[in-house]
């Protein structure tokens, strides 16, 4: 079974660098695909990870670009295999 892992979008923007405000947009844009719970966002690490490939190959040219990026083994403490406040795993199987 493959495991799918979801961040909040403060991860999200941590990770990248990006403000909360930009991650909210490019969700609200269906640049990054979210999933909504009522008021709660949740974001598939595939999303982000399909978002940096395109942005990749549409930047791959530029300078400083890290082309080697990867959401998933970036080794950022506390985006990968966190725990929330709850202690709660924010994994789901599929």
């Amino acid at each position: 079974s493959d495991e799918i892992q979801f961040f909040t979008v403060p991860e999200i923007a941590a990770h990248l660098n990006f403000s909360e405000n930009n991650i909210y947009k490019l969700i609200s844009e269906e640049e990054i695909p979210a999933i909504r719970f009522g008021r709660i966002i949740r974001v598939p690490d595939v999303s982000v990870q399909n978002y940096l490939n395109r942005q990749k190959s549409k930047h791959k040219s530029q300078s400083g670009y890290n082309q080697g990026q990867d959401f998933n083994n970036s080794g950022k403490t506390g985006v990968v295999g966190f725990s929330n406040k709850k202690g709660e795993n924010n994994h789901a199987h599929a």
